[in-house]
């Protein structure tokens, strides 16, 4: 097991270093340092980080919630198996699906906060440098869904946003395989940001759905380029 280091010089909060190991383990996971199948024991865990055992019971309950480690009998918390390339091709689609519903609903009430939100979001992008590990793309990564999650928010369907959001983690991990994998323009990504920021501007709700529709298709085929032995390598 990779080991894991915490920075002990701050005096933090419980609920702030649940979030740092939390953060911590995650970005293990998703940097592949921590192997599919690979058991997580907390004892061990709170050891190496010099924690007591509460606040990394806590990080791996909500990463489990993620669906990135599972809880085995007998044998405690393990790291998920990953989903294979095609799994997240249909999930592209699945997140089309939803995304261009919630662009014809919501461009058209031209709501002023969400715009703010949208160019908030655009803006965080833009000053977020994409490396080659997940805490390199953290921040982009962050303000991406969050644009995204905007959209389906547009829309004030509940049931649509708890759909949308129990496909978070796996989000992150499209995204992330297609960066660490050089298969991510980020003048492309932003050019069609743009397109659909313009069209909820003008509150066109078909041609924000086709904005989102063409954005989640040059995705799509950005992911098709990766080979599937890069999605289980370190």
């Amino acid at each position: 097991m990779a080991k894991l280091k915490l920075n002990s010089r701050k005096k933090i909060k419980h609920e702030a270093l649940t979030h740092q190991i939390y953060d911590l383990i995650k970005g293990e996971i998703l940097d592949m340092r921590l192997k599919p199948g690979e058991r997580l024991t907390i004892d061990t865990l709170a050891r190496e980080m010099g924690v007591s055992i509460s606040p990394v019971r806590e990080a791996l309950a909500r990463i489990q919630a993620e669906r990135l480690v599972e809880r085995k009998p007998y044998a405690g918390y393990v790291v998920a198996q990953l989903p294979s390339k095609q799994y997240f091709i249909d999930m592209i689609s699945t997140r089309a699906l939803l995304e261009c519903h919630a662009a014809r609903i919501g461009a058209p009430r031209k709501s002023k906060t969400l715009i703010r939100g949208l160019v908030q979001a655009l803006h965080g992008m833009n000053t977020h440098y994409l490396g080659t590990r997940y805490k390199d793309f953290r921040g982009y990564l962050t303000w991406d869904i969050k644009f995204h999650e905007l959209l389906i928010r547009s829309t004030d369907n509940e049931v649509l946003v708890q759909i949308y959001e129990d496909l978070r983690s796996l989000n992150q991990l499209s995204r992330l395989y297609m960066y660490i994998g050089k298969q991510i323009d980020q003048e492309r990504v932003h050019r069609e940001h743009e397109a659909i920021l313009e069209a909820y501007r003008e509150g066109d709700g078909e041609k924000a759905a086709e904005a989102v529709r063409r954005h989640l298709e040059s995705t799509r085929k950005n992911l098709e380029c990766i080979d599937e032995p890069s999605l289980t390598m370190g």
